[in-house]
């Protein structure tokens, strides 16, 4: 088996188990992927294979909670949102990758354990203050494809309900992460191996949403979200140990 073969199965499983967790909790992708992806591919590589195969997610589940989205309320977080991605697109080819991967890996736990610890208090949260997050997740997400969890507990702070939340931030999500792929594309990220696994990664992305589609529907235990996020950070420990290694 090559190492290429490996590394498209490691990238099946990881965006199957990040579609299921998007899905379901209308976050994630990222943070549920990259732990694994990270034990053998480039970070860098990572990100652009990420954002560039949740697009067809984020069209779904627009599509499945069309009616629910908040429209209005989410003009003001979008334009700042796109505002942000010039300086993610900068950040993103300037960092070097066994750095990115640093980053990528603390935010991970880091943002995993914020959302169990406080996405259950209350945040008031007025339109400069919504916008604001809106502009520094974007450039997170286009710069290291993680920082979801910011935006989600910020549309959980103003009281919508499940499928509002799934569907305002996938909205959210596909413009700035659809204008992210354009810079890729513009900046040269792309090559023959990324465009591959991106073709790939399609399959488990759309059967992770089907599976998340058929079971959240079922599952209202609380505790069955605080357990996948406690998974994550587990795996996110794993690649910040073997980037931090090589540094010595």
């Amino acid at each position: 088996m090559t190492e290429f073969t490996v590394d498209i199965l490691i990238t099946f499983f990881a965006l199957l188990f990040g579609s299921f967790v998007f899905s379901s909790a209308g976050f994630g992708i990222a943070i549920a992927g990259s732990p694994f992806m990270l034990m053998t591919m480039d970070p860098k590589t990572i990100v652009v294979v990420i954002n560039t195969v949740s697009l067809p997610l984020f069209v779904m589940i627009i599509l499945q909670n069309r009616f629910y989205i908040d429209y209005r309320a989410m003009l003001s977080p979008s334009v700042a949102g796109i505002a942000g991605v010039p300086f993610g697109l900068i950040f993103f080819t300037k960092v070097p990758s066994t750095l990115l991967g640093i980053i990528i890996s603390i935010l991970i736990i880091t943002l995993a354990l914020y959302t169990i610890i406080f996405r259950d208090k209350t945040i008031n949260l007025n339109s400069f203050k919504f916008s604001l997050i809106a502009f520094i997740n974007s450039a997170t997400l286009v710069s290291t494809g993680v920082g979801g969890a910011l935006m989600a507990i910020a549309v959980v702070s103003k009281g919508w309900g499940k499928n509002s939340i799934r569907g305002s931030l996938s909205l959210f999500y596909l413009l700035v992460e659809g204008l992210a792929v354009i810079g890729y594309i513009i900046t040269d990220q792309y090559n023959k191996d990324i465009w591959l696994l991106s073709s790939v990664g399609i399959i488990p992305v759309i059967l992770g949403f089907l599976i998340a589609s058929k079971v959240i529907s079922r599952v209202k235990d609380e505790s069955h979200r605080r357990y996948l996020l406690t998974i994550i950070i587990c795996a996110g420990s794993i690649p910040l140990l073997r980037e931090a290694f090589k540094l010595f």
